[in-house]
């Protein structure tokens, strides 16, 4: 079971990642689906691309992108 804000920030992200990148998720050559089918399903692995290198106070959505976009391919 995870905090509200959690599951809110973790499903607003996945919708976010899952519509810009719908070619490359698609199509299922790019991105690997196994590890879509985990972004998609495991919490605590979604967060980590919330999370990483996030130093400032708002969040800074195009890095974390970058993140999943290159930890991806």
């Amino acid at each position: 079971m995870c905090s509200v804000f959690f599951c809110a920030k973790v499903e607003a992200f996945r919708k976010a990642i899952n519509e810009h990148f719908s070619k490359q998720i698609s199509n299922g050559e790019e991105y690997d689906v196994c590890d879509i089918k985990r972004f998609n399903e495991i919490n605590e692995y979604t967060f980590m691309f919330i999370q990483y290198r996030q130093h400032d106070k708002t969040f800074d959505e195009p890095k974390a992108f970058r993140h999943f976009h290159e930890t991806m391919t």
